[in-house]
């Protein structure tokens, strides 16, 4: 056994994947390396690479192959298709204790059902924790008309089923996007530049693309996007973190921005983006009624103002 150097890439946002791999495959190769998405193809990787891909993102490894990687293994979910064409090649040589190549495509099948079950079952409770925070904002939303409260509940219940470090709801009005209420800021020493914030809605390109599109956006590392503006988060370390945004409408018109930010790359994906829309579409409901409430109190001054007329009118006459 010569035990060349090899590098075992895992693909995969979850660290409960990764140190499960790291487990079984740390005793028999040199390096098992995390990563949240395949990176660039590096002069200092050695020759063998073997890549477990929990992202699904089967367009990239190509890349690799046509490099020379001698081994390329993906784990997408439903294909042992890939697992059997890694294997064709010699795990021999870079292995840096005896085993038998069978009995490893076994437990790293087996890992893989296990992941896949572990998926199923962090899906369905993420689904009930979601159907049990929409059910506490909509107790909220039929409760009071005051924004501040129903906001502060919407963020509180938020964290629930989306991970994040800084939430905000950011209302647009006359072309101006301020943040109305948040969570996360004021234990970051950002309290008073949250308070003060101005700036017009068309400001950052994710704004634009949420008020083009009426589709939340995902930023999954703030340090690799080129239209990332930092604005605000200058002063702390999120520029490496990543971002979600989804946009709330009130009769058609952009009424703002639901924002969350985590420390951690690669936190946020399509699913939890589709999460982030209902809670956007709460913060519109509130604004729907609290916009219909503004109107009917507007009303019923203005009819009390004239009935105080009429009678002033009939009273004069009376004289």
């Amino acid at each position: 056994m010569n035990q060349k150097n090899a590098t075992v890439l895992v693909i995969t946002p979850h660290d409960a994947d990764f140190t499960t791999m790291a487990e079984l495959l740390g005793g028999f190769f040199h390096h098992v390396e995390r990563h949240t998405q395949l990176p660039p193809i590096n002069s200092n990787h050695p020759p063998f690479l073997l890549i477990m891909d929990y992202t699904l993102r089967a367009e990239s490894w190509r890349i690799y192959q046509e490099q020379g990687c001698a081994v390329l293994l993906l784990i997408p979910e439903h294909d042992d298709a890939a697992l059997a064409y890694a294997l064709e090649y010699s795990f021999d040589d870079y292995l840096t204790t005896p085993i038998d190549l069978r009995v490893l495509a076994h437990r790293i099948r087996r890992l893989n059902d296990l992941a896949r079950l572990y998926s199923a079952e962090a899906a369905e409770f993420t689904q009930r924790a979601m159907v049990s925070a929409l059910q506490e904002t909509a107790l909220a939303l039929s409760s009071t008309l005051d924004l501040d409260t129903v906001f502060d509940r919407i963020l509180i219940h938020l964290a629930i089923v989306l991970p994040y470090d800084l939430a905000d709801v950011m209302l647009v009005e006359g072309g101006i996007a301020r943040v109305a209420r948040h969570r996360g800021y004021v234990e970051n020493g950002l309290g008073d530049q949250i308070r003060q914030f101005r700036l017009k809605a068309d400001h950052f390109p994710n704004w634009r693309t949420m008020a083009e599109t009426a589709q939340p956006v995902i930023i999954e590392d703030i340090g690799q996007h080129d239209d990332w503006v930092v604005g605000i988060l200058h002063e702390i370390d999120y520029i490496t973190g990543s971002y979600l945004g989804a946009p709330f409408f009130v009769n058609g018109v952009l009424g703002g921005f639901l924002n969350l930010n985590s420390r951690q790359a690669g936190t946020y994906t399509p699913q939890l983006g589709a999460l982030l829309e209902a809670f956007a579409s709460q913060v519109s409901v509130a604004l729907t009624n609290a916009h219909l409430h503004e109107e009917v109190t507007h009303h019923s001054v203005e009819l009390e103002q004239r009935i105080r007329d009429l009678m002033v009118v009939y009273h004069t006459g009376q004289a």
